[in-house]
């Protein structure tokens, strides 16, 4: 290909192999521990005290500086010189979360030969007989498999098998259904009138009461497809799938990654599973969490409030024995195939002003201890999308037209759908468009020099584009979001190796961005 990979100091580097990098400083937390790390500090303040490598007692704290003693010595440091990720009371922490999870290996049961061969219409593989050996007799399970590795058939043949003439409820995204469809046509047509769906955006609402009055308490069973959306139990969705999940008889829960790796997001699904922990219980548990202001309201009704943010992780290894008891699978595609290999480029381009006028008040108000506010953090990344900043659009430009292979371009905003047609349509190349109004996938599956765009939260899930084997990503998602869309072509029946070009700016929040997207993806990978 003639195109060439503008260079970044993340470029030609994938995976763990690339070098990790301390997050933002902001301000250590106002009386929250009796000593200091020395290793916390920046280098110009760790040198006053180049005699001592373990902590500090704090003598004395102002509203933005702390006086640190090493027995012999005192000097003042300004809190935004301190890391708070690295100033974390020792005793609550063994180690840095990736190296704390380590390999852990969850054991599988292993089906004898022959065994479930005449479950659905099609035959099972060996790794899908080995997930449905292991979870028998479980009724509310979790799988956690890559994307690729056939949830689909396994949680139809759990259908079957655990089959009691009770009606099977399955909630999924709204692009998802149709594909539903297929399948149970494809491997259980027998269970069609038996097998009901719904998305996820109609079940709290008033218009599905008569649908959802069907499922009566303790005579249906439920499956939670892409279980990633539902985080947050204040949301009126998780809500609702939680009332649904502790009234159900049987529960299934698909996601292709344990939540890109923020584990706190998993504690709706705990509670559907068993947990019996509040949130707050689960949270000193298993996170790591520094004292920090964020701003609430609006205009002169603004004020600024004490809140708490994750930095970290601890007791990952129980959290994911504890899951596994109660009935979950832990599968990587790279555990039951050989695939192709990987590239994966992060492309540092030039900043918008008024993104970099919203980066730098997030990172000021992180030096302050403040939360950023959600206006500058929807700004720096929207003022930087395909719509506003040409840089980028010239990059797509040059990448697309440089190869006439398929290609998948992944947007946020409407405005850069709007943007990427437009430049499509100049190229005279044929598009396909997934978003969450919009499904059309004609031109992938005919022309070999078709782009296909597609909205990150529509189609991240669920969707095979295994025939593409180049994906550009506008910006640096969120890492669940990231790690399931580059798992769209890279699947089982890629036969090509993979490129991902992840579009960044030179502002300090995309590198933060990227950094997390990597710390997140090992945490994840560390698991199988």
């Amino acid at each position: 290909m003639g195109f060439v990979a503008k260079k970044s100091k993340y470029s030609g580097m994938s995976g763990s192999s690339r070098s990790t990098h301390r997050g933002p400083k902001t301000i250590k937390p106002t009386g929250m521990y009796d000593s200091v790390d020395v290793a916390s500090l920046s280098s110009k303040y760790r040198s006053m005290f180049e005699a001592t490598s373990g902590a500090l007692s704090l003598v004395r704290e102002t509203e933005r500086a702390v006086l640190l003693s090493d027995g012999s010595s005192t000097s003042w440091v300004p809190k935004s010189s301190i890391d708070p990720s690295r100033s974390i009371d020792r005793d609550a922490v063994v180690e840095d979360v990736r190296e704390l999870i380590g390999r852990l290996k969850i054991p599988m049961l292993h089906a004898d030969d022959g065994e479930y061969d005449d479950v659905l219409r099609l035959p099972l593989m060996a790794h899908q007989k080995d997930v449905i050996k292991t979870l028998e007799g479980k009724p509310r399970v979790a799988m956690f498999a890559d994307m690729g590795t056939g949830k689909t058939p396994m949680s139809l043949a759990r259908m079957v098998l655990f089959d009691d003439g009770l009606p099977n409820l399955i909630i999924c995204g709204k692009s998802l259904m149709a594909q539903w469809r297929s399948e149970i046509d494809k491997f259980c047509p027998w269970m069609q009138d038996r097998i009901h769906i719904i998305n996820y955006d109609m079940i709290f609402r008033k218009s599905a009461e008569k649908f959802l009055s069907q499922f009566k308490p303790g005579r249906f069973n439920l499956t939670l497809e892409e279980v990633g959306c539902l985080g947050n139990e204040e949301a009126k969705r998780t809500r609702k799938c939680m009332e649904l999940a502790s009234q159900c008889r049987n529960l299934q829960m698909l996601t292709g990654s344990f939540f890109g790796g923020r584990f706190e997001k998993f504690y709706p699904c705990a509670v559907m599973q068993g947990y019996e922990g509040s949130r707050m219980d689960y949270e000193d548990r298993f996170c790591i969490k520094v004292k920090q202001q964020k701003r609430v309201g609006y205009g002169r009704h603004m004020r600024i409030v004490d809140d708490w943010r994750i930095v970290d992780y601890k007791n990952i290894p129980e959290l994911i024995m504890e899951t596994a008891e109660r009935g979950a699978v832990f599968l990587r595609t790279e555990d039951c195939v050989d695939l192709p290999e990987e590239n994966r480029f992060v492309v540092t381009l030039g900043s918008t002003d008024e993104a970099r006028s919203a980066s730098d008040r997030i990172m000021a108000d992180s030096r302050s201890g403040v939360a950023p506010s959600q206006g500058d953090l929807v700004a720096v990344k929207r003022e930087n999308d395909l719509a506003h900043n040409q840089e980028k659009m010239d990059y797509v430009r040059e990448a697309i037209s440089s190869s006439d292979d398929r290609w998948c371009v992944f947007y946020q905003y409407n405005g850069e759908r709007d943007a990427l047609r437009s430049m499509l349509s100049s190229l005279g190349r044929p598009v396909s468009e997934v978003s969450g109004s919009v499904k059309d996938l004609s031109a992938y599956e005919k022309y070999d020099n078709s782009v296909t765009i597609i909205q990150i939260v529509a189609g991240a899930t669920g969707i095979n584009l295994q025939k593409c084997n180049r994906s550009i990503f506008t910006m640096p998602f969120n890492a669940d979001q990231q790690l399931q869309a580059e798992r769209r072509t890279r699947r089982i029946g890629q036969t090509r190796p993979c490129f991902y070009y992840i579009l960044s700016t030179d502002s300090r929040y995309d590198e933060s961005r990227l950094r997390d997207i990597e710390s997140k993806r090992e945490a994840v990978n560390s698991i199988g």
